[in-house]
């Protein structure tokens, strides 16, 4: 990794700094920047499958909402 997706990623662990850090990849027009930004966070945390069991969610709903393309379009042949 870089110097500054280490950086990043620690400062992504803040609930402080990652709660501005959505807020303004909210505010970008792109829906894909704030995807990006949802995924980067989820990422920082441990991954999907921790952020899912943390959360109480399933796997497949977060996994959903942090991709471009809705699960159910994704080939798994």
């Amino acid at each position: 990794m870089t110097k500054h997706t280490d950086w990043l990623n620690n400062r992504l662990k803040d609930d402080n700094f990652a709660a501005q850090y959505l807020t303004q990849a909210a505010q970008d027009l792109e829906p894909a920047v704030f995807i990006a930004a949802l995924r980067h966070v989820v990422d920082a945390r441990g991954g999907l499958a921790k952020v899912a069991d943390v959360g109480n969610l399933s796997k497949a709903s977060l996994y959903n909402g942090c991709s471009p393309w809705p699960i159910e379009h994704i080939c798994l042949n």
